[in-house]
C-alpha cells in the first residue's frame, strides 16, 4: 500500500512537450490523492502565458475588429520587434516572481498539495525558442528567480519525441500545434536540462499510461515517507 504524508509534501511538478502526458498523469494523480484524502490544487503556468501578461496584453494590443488573419500578422510582427520581445519577456519574469515565488507558496501554506502543470524548466525552453536572441540563464532577473521559488518534491519529465508530439497533437485534433522545427527545438533544449539534472524523475513518455502512473505513484511514496 502506497501511504504519501501532507505533511511531508507541498509541490510536485509533471514537466515536458506537448503530449507528452503530463495531462493524463496529473489526473491520475488528482484522482489518487482524492482517494487518500490529501488536499491539492492544480496549476498550469508558463512563462509569457501567466495571467498578468495575458492581462498586459490584452491592455496594450490593437488588434480588437481585426480579421483571424489580420491579428496573426500583427502579432507576429510584434515578436519580430526585439524591443518589444524584450519587454514581453522581463514581464514575463517579474510575473513569475509573483506567481511561483508568492502564489505557491501561499497555496501550500493552506495546507494543499500544489501539483504543477509545467515548471520553470518548461517556462526555459519556451524562453530558449522563443527568444532566441536574449540569454535569458545569464540575467540577474532570471538567476534570482531560480533562487527564490520553491522547489518540487519530487518532480517529473516525461520524454517523447518531436514526432511523437506532432502524432498526439493530430489525434486530439489541438487547435494550435507548434511546427516540427518548434518542436524538435524544445526537445533538444529539454535533453540538455535532462542531462542538468533538473528533474527528480525523468519518464519515458512512450511507456503505457498505467506503467507511467505506477511509476509515478512509488516516487511520491518513495520520497516522501
Amino acid at each position: 500500500m502506497l501511504c504519501i504524508g501532507i505533511n511531508s509534501m507541498r509541490m510536485i511538478a509533471f514537466s515536458g512537450i506537448d503530449g507528452s502526458g503530463k495531462g493524463t498523469q496529473i489526473s491520475m494523480v488528482e484522482r489518487f490523492f482524492r482517494k487518500k484524502n490529501i488536499k491539492f490544487k492544480t496549476i498550469w503556468a508558463r512563462g509569457s502565458w501567466t495571467p498578468g501578461i495575458e492581462l498586459v496584453k490584452k491592455l496594450v494590443r490593437r488588434d480588437r475588429g481585426f480579421s483571424e488573419e489580420e491579428k496573426a500578422r500583427y502579432r507576429e510582427e510584434a515578436r519580430r520587434n526585439p524591443v518589444k520581445q524584450k519587454i514581453i519577456l522581463i514581464l514575463s519574469i517579474l510575473d513569475l516572481y509573483w506567481l511561483l515565488g508568492i502564489y505557491y507558496r501561499l497555496v501550500s501554506w493552506c495546507g494543499k498539495v500544489v501539483i504543477c502543470d509545467r515548471y520553470i524548466w518548461d517556462t526555459l525552453a519556451d524562453f530558449k525558442v522563443n527568444f532566441k536572441r536574449y540569454d535569458v540563464e545569464r540575467w540577474f532577473l532570471w538567476r534570482l528567480l531560480i533562487k527564490i521559488i520553491p522547489k518540487p518534491n519530487p518532480s517529473f519529465m516525461l520524454m517523447i519525441s518531436a514526432d511523437k508530439s506532432i502524432e498526439r497533437g493530430l489525434i486530439k485534433q489541438e487547435a494550435y500545434m507548434e511546427s516540427m522545427d518548434v518542436k524538435r527545438e524544445k526537445v533538444k533544449v529539454y535533453e540538455e536540462l535532462v542531462k542538468q539534472g533538473k528533474w527528480s524523475h525523468v519518464i519515458d513518455g512512450d511507456g503505457s499510461i498505467e506503467d507511467i502512473a505506477t511509476t509515478i505513484r512509488k516516487a511520491l511514496a518513495h520520497e516522501n515517507r
